[in-house]
């Protein structure tokens, strides 16, 4: 029995938090690597030969010479540039390959990368985390915890939950009476949009198991995998009609 739509919302936190978490590592390794180019960089003058204006993008060809060796190259200029050909101005060339020109563009690329990851971590890795603490918490107390057959109470629609299709998750809530100190105490499960009426009624349960922790009782998880009968019991006599032998006969 699976919640096929808190299991895909689980999926989607999960592929988008491990999405930011590499978005993050890519701007920060694009960072490092312009860092270095800074370094190795060597800004010169070069002349302007040629300017192409259009209506939206001002180029200009320019000449420029390291070591005394000739090299030819273009430049972005802003559409409103008082200069000319035959003017002056400034570039930036890797050092070891003079022929290379560093621009910003890597920033501007690597700067856009962070921003889409701090969004998308923002908003998925919050519930990332808390989906692992709650998976982590209820391996705890299945592994260490009391195990109790609560009664089912109702089924209630939680209207503070996350929708799916306009349709609000529901809760089970169930009770168990303490016959140690007489006390009654009630559990809700975590929201599901699986149908429990149906399940309940076609398996025609009225417990469910919770398991509590030892020493907090307000710490428990209601198992709505304990509504299916772990095994189909069939009638002896019905399974021997059904068997080949007797078919023969």
């Amino acid at each position: 029995m699976k919640d096929k739509i808190i299991i895909n919302r689980q999926l989607k936190n999960t592929i988008f938090t491990y999405l930011a978490i590499i978005l993050l590592i890519t701007s920060i390794s694009m960072y490092i690597y312009k860092y270095i180019e800074e370094k190795n960089s060597l800004t010169i003058s070069a002349t302007i030969t040629s300017i192409n204006s259009q209506s939206n993008k001002t180029t200009a060809d320019v000449k420029y010479f390291v070591a005394e060796k000739k090299y030819v190259g273009k430049v972005t200029l802003s559409n409103n540039t008082e200069l000319a050909v035959d003017d002056q101005t400034t570039i930036k060339v890797d050092m070891n390959n003079p022929s290379r020109q560093i621009t910003n563009l890597l920033i501007y690329i690597a700067s856009g990368i962070l921003l889409l990851s701090l969004i998308t971590g923002i908003i998925f890795i919050p519930q990332f985390i808390k989906n692992l603490k709650n998976q982590k918490r209820i391996r705890f107390l299945k592994q260490n915890g009391l195990y109790i057959e609560a009664n089912i109470m109702s089924i209630y629609a939680n209207n503070k939950g996350k929708t799916y299709k306009q349709k609000y998750p529901h809760r089970l809530r169930c009770q168990y009476k303490n016959p140690q100190d007489n006390k009654e105490y009630v559990f809700d499960s975590e929201d599901t949009f699986l149908d429990l009426d149906n399940i309940i009624a076609k398996y025609n349960t009225q417990k469910v198991t919770v398991f509590i922790d030892k020493t907090n009782i307000s710490n428990y998880y209601v198992d709505l995998t304990s509504l299916v009968p772990k095994v189909n019991i069939i009638n002896p006599l019905e399974f021997m009609k059904q068997t080949p032998s007797n078919k023969e006969k």
